[in-house]
C-alpha cells in the first residue's frame, strides 16, 4: 500500500509538471500580430511591389497597379505560411543563387510587420527565394496572377 501512495504522488507531481509545460509552451507559440507584408524587386526599368494585409494586396508592376480583396479564408492561409517561417530570423535566410549581381534578376526584398517592428530579409533573386520564405511567396503571386 505505501508503494502504491509513493507512486500516486510521483504520478501526480509529474502530471503537475508536464500540464505546467504545455500551458508555456502554448504561450510561446501564441500567434503573432502580422501587419503587413512588403515585397519589393526591382532593376532597371522594372519594378515589382507588392503590399499584403489582412484585407487587401496591392500588386503594382511598373505603372500597372492590381488590387484583390483578401477574404478571412485566404489571410489564414497566409498567417499559417507565416507561421512556418522563423520571422524574427529572416534576415540571416540565405538566398540560393546570385543572378542579382550581374542584372540577370530582379533584386527582390521581403519585409515582415509585426505589431509596428519590421523584419527585413537580404536582398535576393526574384523568383529564386530564400527555401524559408518560397511557399509563402509562391501563394502570395499565385493570388495576383489569378485575377
Amino acid at each position: 500500500m505505501a508503494l502504491f501512495i509513493i507512486f500516486d504522488k510521483k504520478m501526480k507531481f509529474t502530471g503537475y509538471v508536464l500540464f505546467l509545460l504545455m500551458i508555456a509552451n502554448c504561450n510561446a507559440q501564441k500567434s503573432l500580430d502580422y501587419k503587413e507584408i512588403r515585397y519589393v524587386a526591382s532593376t532597371r526599368g522594372i519594378n515589382i511591389e507588392l503590399k499584403v494585409t489582412d484585407s487587401l494586396i496591392i500588386y503594382k508592376k511598373n505603372q500597372e497597379t492590381t488590387k484583390v480583396q483578401v477574404t478571412s479564408k485566404t489571410w489564414k492561409e497566409i498567417t499559417v505560411l507565416l507561421s512556418k517561417i522563423e520571422v524574427l530570423k529572416i534576415e540571416t535566410f540565405v538566398p540560393p543563387s546570385e543572378e542579382r549581381f550581374s542584372d540577370k534578376a530582379l533584386h527582390a526584398t521581403l519585409t515582415i510587420i509585426i505589431d509596428t517592428k519590421e523584419h527585413a530579409s537580404q536582398t535576393f533573386d526574384h523568383g529564386n527565394p530564400p527555401k524559408e520564405l518560397k511557399a509563402l511567396l509562391e501563394y502570395l503571386f499565385s493570388i495576383v496572377e489569378i485575377k
